[in-house]
């Protein structure tokens, strides 16, 4: 998942800060945390996304985060920046785009595999393999049940897919048919 161009600006330069402060781990992991605590609290989520709550109020809520010791100082003055900014509601597309960053540059990819049936550990380490061969990445995987594949399993890397499924077979087949 990536966000827009302006997730983009903002994550490419808390990137590129967090790397020259040499602390890019963990600035990803306090990101991760505050997405948890959008998803899990109504109250934080309602700060977040609400326009109408003062920025005041919103920089205090923060403050109180980085006192208690899980916001650094960096993510603090980066928050307050969005906060400031009203880009606030940037703050997941934000994380998705750090994150892709920090994958890129770390030599890591994850694919999200469609299957019909729940792979083995043995099956994903060898998909993990070959794709790493294939993409010249680190591949982690990640599974999902699809029976609508009829078959075979599906790989997407970002933009790029694998399709080894019988269902997208099927379609390469109709469409030569076709031609």
């Amino acid at each position: 998942m990536t966000g827009n161009v302006i997730s983009k600006r903002y994550a490419s330069a808390l990137y590129l800060i967090a790397s020259e402060k040499k602390i890019v781990d963990d600035v990803l992991e306090e990101l991760k945390n505050l997405s948890l605590l959008i998803e899990d609290n109504a109250d934080f989520n309602q700060l977040i996304k609400n326009p109408l709550i003062h920025k005041n109020d919103k920089e205090k809520v923060f403050d109180s985060l980085a006192k208690a010791g899980y916001l650094s100082d960096l993510l603090l003055v980066f928050m307050k920046l969005l906060v400031e900014k009203n880009r606030l509601s940037e703050i997941e597309a934000i994380k998705a785009d750090f994150e892709d960053t920090y994958m890129e540059n770390s030599g890591k990819a994850v694919a999200d595999v469609r299957s019909v049936i729940d792979l083995s550990e043995d099956i994903k380490n060898d998909l993990s393999k070959k794709l790493s061969e294939m993409t010249g990445k680190k591949v982690a995987v990640h599974t999902e049940k699809d029976v609508s594949l009829l078959g075979g399993f599906l790989a997407k890397i970002k933009s790029i897919q694998f399709d080894a499924s019988v269902k997208g077979q099927l379609e390469r087949l109709k469409a030569e048919m076709v031609s």
